[in-house]
């Protein structure tokens, strides 16, 4: 009997961390100003949807084409949201791909995986018991430390998220991102033939290094040391 109940949770547990999943999210813009372009802003965020596909080996989350309604709002809220391409999971690495002028780099996403601070705080999401973690990032260029706010449920044994947002003991189903809020609102657990694609590969860089070479291709002249 004692073998017959260890064998039972043995495939319990192979069964849940060798699951597949479908999660669709949308995203919210935080901001209630009562302005013309908050307004077309907050109009484009929310025709945004955003799909996170993996298996047991990785993840992509990737945003979903849309019909755009105004086209600056749209630029200005995928750039607020640093969404360009898909980003690329596994259980230690974050990564995706960025063009610079006609060079392609795979840029290291991986710190959005480390250094959450855990809470004791949890909340129901779609019917889902969530916990709150808290990751830190020090703003180099305005010198200010954001918060991002993540709510995981180990209920979902895969620690991927939202725009490589991961490492938790669980999926995180809400993600509170700079000016933005991405909430599940669809969950599929082991669909039928899913497909995680990979993001390829090209010379690995850091976010700041990437950021440097953004900044020298808008440059006219050369930076001098």
């Amino acid at each position: 009997m004692k073998f017959k109940i260890l064998f039972l949770l043995l495939f319990t547990t192979f069964t849940a961390f060798s699951q597949t999943g479908k999660i669709t999210y949308s995203v919210q813009l935080i901001n209630d100003t009562d302005h013309e372009f908050i307004h077309k802003l907050r109009t484009e965020f929310e025709l945004m949807e955003f799909t996170l596909r993996y298996d047991a080996d990785s993840s992509y989350f990737e945003m979903q084409p849309y019909i755009i309604k105004d086209e600056l709002s749209s630029k200005i809220a995928k750039s607020l949201l640093s969404i360009k391409s898909g980003i690329q999971q596994t259980k230690k690495q974050a990564n995706t791909i960025r063009k610079v002028k006609d060079s392609m780099f795979k840029v290291d996403y991986s710190a959005r995986m480390n250094a959450w601070k855990f809470t004791n705080e949890t909340a129901m999401i779609d019917n889902y018991k969530c916990y709150k973690a808290v990751f830190e990032f020090y703003n180099k260029l305005s010198g200010k430390t954001l918060l991002y706010n993540a709510w995981y449920t180990p209920e979902i044994p895969a620690g991927y998220g939202p725009i490589g947002f991961g490492g938790l003991p669980g999926l995180i189903l809400q993600l509170e991102y700079k000016n933005a809020t991405f909430k599940v609102e669809k969950i599929i657990l082991n669909p039928k033939n899913i497909e995680v694609p990979s993001i390829g590969d090209a010379p690995m860089i850091t976010v700041d290094e990437h950021v440097k070479k953004m900044r020298a291709a808008r440059r006219v002249t050369e930076e001098k040391e």
